[in-house]
This record gives structure tokens, sequence and C-alpha cells, in this order.
């Protein structure tokens, strides 16, 4: 059986923190799946984190489906990860990296993409479609 290679992406700081959480939950991470999306994951499967909007978490979903460089440059932008405010030299626990991260996401689709704060400020409880892989 051949060894998977690491994707690049996974070589920069935010998976590289999101590795070693994924380590610390016991989890194994996969190397050819972006370690942010997989850390994030475990934490919404496992239900430690609950209160994120329907429309970060579809487009959650959409991230894991394209391509690690779009996901990447999508959630770092052109100031990488100084906005986020990540360092290796903090110790991070896994759930607070994983709000940190889907905290910063909704930065990120607020700034990107236009009329997604007037649409999840209006209140509305959606569901997830029955097919989600949202837990």
């Amino acid at each position: 059986m051949a060894l998977q290679r690491e994707l690049i992406e996974n070589e920069n700081e935010v998976n590289q923190l999101s590795k070693d959480a994924l380590t610390k939950t016991g989890q194994k991470p996969n190397p050819v799946k972006l370690y942010w999306l997989q850390l994030v994951r475990w934490a919404l499967a496992s239900g430690k984190l609950i209160g994120f909007n329907h429309h970060l978490l579809l487009f959650l979903e959409l991230l894991e489906g394209s391509e690690p460089k779009t996901a990447m440059n999508f959630l770092e932008g052109n100031e990488r990860v100084r906005k986020m405010g990540l360092s290796s030299k903090e110790k991070w626990d896994p759930v607070d990296l994983a709000r940190l991260l889907l905290i910063h996401l909704d930065f990120c689709m607020t700034q990107k993409v236009e009329g997604y704060s007037k649409i999840h400020a209006r209140g509305s409880s959606h569901r997830l479609p029955a097919k989600s892989r949202i837990a």
C-alpha cells in the first residue's frame, strides 16, 4: 500500500496547529485532507461546538469539497494567519482552536460573500438538509 503524501497546504501553521489538536483528541489526521477542516468537522460531529449559523455550516461543506489551495486561500486571504492570531508557540485546546477557525471563517464569509451577513442576521431558523454531513 502506497503512503499518502501530505498536502503541501498542510505544511502551513494553521494546519500544523490543527494536526496537533487532532492528535490530542485521539483522531488520526488524514494527510490528504486539510487538517483545519478535519479539526472543525471533529468538533462539530462530536457535539463540542454548537450555535453556528446554517449558511456557514453549508459553506464549510463546500470548502471540504473544493481544492485545498482554494479552501486555504479563502480562509487565509491576503493576510494569512495574522488575522486569526494563531501562533505555534501557544498551546491550543482542540475545541477552542476549532471554534476560532469557525469564527474566522464566518468573518471571511462576511467580508467576501456579498449579502452573507444579511442572510444570517435575519434570525430565521433554517434546518440543515437531511442529507447534510454536518452533525
